[in-house]
């Protein structure tokens, strides 16, 4: 099961994708406000917070079918905007390429991407701790 909350009325308009670790309570001021707006859905991923673990691998194809699933679960609009921040855009990148009829819009904050491993190939070791893009450290 994973763990979900809706803020505001129903139809889901907003899906918010949160970092790595991430609880919904983090996100309070921004669903509060986004909830005057329409609907807003916010979840902790399978594994994550209060979610059973998955059963499946936690690869950004299955986490983008899960979420799938349990949008199917609830009353959405038929596009929606994605929030994501951090590894949470990789997951909201790939619901994109893979649902994007469902999309209306997506906001990505700090993203990761499946091509972050590019930096450390091709900066110097220098510019690679500068960029900020090894967030491991934090």
């Amino acid at each position: 099961m994973q763990y979900f909350r809706i803020m505001g009325q129903e139809p889901v308009q907003f899906v918010i994708e949160m970092g790595l670790g991430a609880c919904v309570e983090e996100w309070s001021m921004l669903t509060q406000r986004l909830q005057e707006k329409g609907g807003v859905l916010i979840y902790e991923r399978a594994g994550v917070g209060r979610s059973n673990a998955g059963s499946s691998e936690r690869t950004p194809r299955t986490i983008a079918k899960e979420l799938h699933e349990l949008l199917g679960t609830v009353n959405h609009d038929t596009k929606m905007i994605f929030i994501a921040h951090s590894q949470g855009g990789l997951y909201a990148q790939q619901y994109i390429r893979m649902y994007p009829e469902e999309v209306k819009g997506a906001i990505l904050i700090d993203p990761l991407s499946a091509k972050d491993f590019l930096f450390k190939e091709q900066l110097t070791k220098k510019e690679y701790v500068q960029s900020g893009v090894d967030k491991s450290q934090n």
